[in-house]
Order: structure tokens, then C-alpha cells, then sequence
């Protein structure tokens, strides 16, 4: 009777390391795709839709910041990551200029900031879009 309680522990030493194993790799797996989504959306500029997109007017009031305009872009379905706006925004040193913009949902990250940046308002126009 002891070999078999000898071996059921060790199937379930085998067992339970082997869950463990699995719900690490999962795990890893996961947050490798994430930690390549996010890199993705940040380095590789983007648009939400392809040409010709749709025209969006967005208000810019004086008191906001970068991460205010980036919730408004964000729930007007201009861009996909927030906090990739927020981040770009930082390392190319854009800030934000009062007025209203018409914005387009096919343009880049980096245009919706240029745009935005340049305090003309609707600067965001398609026919203006530069790379």
C-alpha cells in the first residue's frame, strides 16, 4: 500500500507542476502578444481607417493637456491607444493649442498631433495631411 501512496504522490507532484508550468507559459505567451500590441500601436504610426475616413470636428478648450485630448480622440474613434497618443506626443515634443479641429479617422497618430500642435484650426483636413 505505501508504493501505490508513494506513486499517487507523485503523480500529483507531476500533475500539479505541470498545471503551474501551463498557466506560466499562458502567461508569458500572453503578455509577450500584449507587450507587442502595445510597441506596435507606439512605433508603427497608424490610422484607425483607411482613406478616405471620416471627417470629425473636435473641440480643444485652453485649460486641457495631452492626456485630456487623448481621451477625446480616443472616444471620438480617432485612435485605438491612448496612451500611445500620450507617449508620442511626449517624445516628439507636441503640445496643445486651443480651437476646433476637423480631424480624420485616417490619420496617423503623428498627423492628429501635428495637427493639434499647430493651434490653426482645422489644420487636421485630409487634403492637408502630411507624412
Amino acid at each position: 500500500m505505501s508504493g501505490l501512496n508513494k506513486f499517487s504522490k507523485a503523480a500529483l507532484t507531476v500533475s500539479v507542476r505541470l498545471i503551474i508550468y501551463t498557466v506560466l507559459a499562458v502567461a508569458v505567451w500572453a503578455g509577450v502578444k500584449e507587450v507587442y500590441r502595445f510597441g506596435h500601436d507606439i512605433f508603427y504610426d497608424q490610422a484607425v481607417e483607411e482613406e478616405p475616413g471620416r471627417d470629425i470636428m473636435v473641440t480643444i478648450k485652453d485649460d486641457m493637456e495631452v492626456k485630456d485630448v487623448a481621451e477625446i480622440l480616443y472616444d471620438k474613434g480617432l485612435i485605438n491607444n491612448k496612451l500611445a497618443y500620450r507617449l508620442q506626443a511626449k517624445f516628439f515634443n507636441y503640445s496643445v493649442k486651443a480651437g476646433t479641429y476637423t480631424l480624420n479617422t485616417s490619420q496617423t497618430i503623428r498627423q492628429l498631433l501635428q495637427a493639434i500642435n499647430s493651434g490653426e484650426e482645422n489644420a487636421g483636413n485630409v487634403g492637408e495631411k502630411s507624412n
